[in-house]
């Protein structure tokens, strides 16, 4: 039954800290020391983040980020770009128009 409590505790916890895919972190985290310092009285993990910093700091991909995701919007012009900035600017320094796509 601790072992259950233990469990349910460190999924929280890692839900809380945002980890994308829980089983490949579970597997980079020290369980020993995390069973030492679970306390059963308040159903936690002391110092969690503590332990998790490290992991977190080598393996950043496998938490979300902070960022906001990026919102697409439909409509507006949607035209292809086929010229880089550069080879646009020489272009129109030329005189010459770019190609109609």
């Amino acid at each position: 039954m601790e072992s259950l409590k233990f469990d349910h505790a460190l999924d929280g916890a890692l839900t809380t800290a945002k980890a994308k895919n829980p089983k490949a972190v579970k597997a980079l985290l020290d369980m020993d020391v995390l069973r030492k310092a679970y306390d059963e009285k308040t159903g936690t993990i002391v110092n969690f983040d503590e332990h998790l910093k490290p992991v977190k700091e080598q393996n950043d991909y496998l938490f979300e980020g902070d960022k906001p995701t990026p919102r697409i919007v439909a409509g507006g012009r949607n035209q292809p770009i086929t010229t880089d900035a550069f080879e646009a600017a020489l272009m129109k320094g030329a005189g010459i128009k770019p190609p109609e796509s």
